[in-house]
């Protein structure tokens, strides 16, 4: 891993979270500004949409709610547009634009994997009702807002300030079950096609069947690559939070443990193409410098499966860095991991 500020191995998931926080908040305010001047080519809905939805995952990985819930409406709001059953007005905008600044506010917050607080609770409330009611728009509510132009605001550069404060005390329970979003229109009927011999389906992803394996924890850890060792774990030196192992680019990328993908992006810096995977409310694997993502986030994997290829993302080399962490906090890979 590079070293300096920018080397975030020695960050916890909350540090890395705000950073991912900062990066995607930052994407959102300059696409919505885009679409603000007029520009809304479907490639920049396509980025909005990705941010808000690692953004989510982010949120998900360290738990802060607030910031699910927010970025899930939004996503949702992005994608409906990408479908063409919504329109993005200025009002709509103005408030996608107070919901990127509520997403920076909660994440700056010191507790902010805590109970969300009260006044978080309303502002999250109010967002939450302000999209539901862009999303499903009823008894002519949609077209009286876009009518009169939506909230107020004294001009775009106070609506976006992160000090921005709006009332409101709209039931939180009730605003985040009415932006669930829209169902797809079913799709038409069409006649069958004529019957072909079904290919043989490929087969399910297996273990590694010569990873030997080691019992820590509760959890049966492998591998996830068995190159050279480069790099490993030092305590109390916070550039080497985990291990880097050498190979060549495409080299398999393997689950160290059964799991499920919290994380699959390129947001966080000096990790280039990660995946974290979640294998119990305890601990965390991180595998970075990938060249190809081979899942996504809420995808279950088994211990051993291939999840990435390897490669030099945000490295100077091929190389897998891989780490542990236990409650947040890295831990020694070399303590879980079978002996070599």
């Amino acid at each position: 891993m590079p070293r300096g500020f920018d080397d975030l191995s020695s960050l916890s998931m909350l540090d890395l979270f705000r950073v991912e926080a900062e990066n995607q908040t930052a994407i959102l305010t300059s696409g919505l500004l885009e679409l603000e001047r007029g520009k809304a080519a479907p490639q920049l809905l396509e980025t909005l949409m990705r941010a808000a939805h690692s953004l989510k995952g982010a949120a998900r990985i360290v738990n802060v709610q607030s910031v699910v819930r927010v970025a899930h409406a939004m996503e949702d709001c992005f994608v409906a547009t990408q479908e063409r059953r919504l329109q993005l007005h200025q009002s709509e905008i103005d408030i996608l634009l107070r919901g990127v600044d509520l997403l920076l506010k909660i994440s700056k917050r010191p507790d902010a994997t805590a109970s969300t607080a009260a006044s978080d609770d309303t502002e999250v409330a109010q967002f939450l009702a302000s999209l539901a009611d862009v999303l499903h728009p009823s008894h002519g509510a949609g077209e009286k807002r876009k009518k009169s132009g939506g909230a107020s605001r004294a001009t775009p550069e106070s609506k976006r300030s992160k000090s921005h404060d709006p009332g409101g005390v709209a039931d939180i329970k009730e605003a985040a079950q009415a932006a669930t979003p829209v169902a797809p229109a079913p799709s038409v009927a069409v006649a069958p096609p004529p019957p072909v011999e079904k290919p043989a389906e490929p087969p399910a992803a297996k273990p590694v069947s010569d990873g030997a394996v080691a019992n820590v924890g509760g959890i049966a850890w492998r591998w996830p690559n068995t190159g050279k060792l480069l790099g490993g774990f030092v305590a109390g030196d916070q550039t080497r939070q985990g291990v880097d192992i050498a190979g060549s680019a495409g080299d398999p990328v393997r689950a160290a443990a059964d799991g499920e993908v919290v994380y699959s992006g390129n947001g966080l810096i000096g990790y280039g193409e990660l995946i974290i995977v979640k294998h119990n409310a305890s601990f965390l694997s991180a595998y970075g410098h990938n060249r190809k993502r081979l899942v996504q986030e809420g995808e279950k994997v088994r211990a051993g499966q291939q999840i990435a290829e390897m490669g030099s993302s945000a490295s100077s080399r091929d190389e897998l860095h891989f780490e542990i962490r236990k409650n947040g906090k890295p831990v020694n890979p070399m303590d879980y991991l079978p002996g070599r």
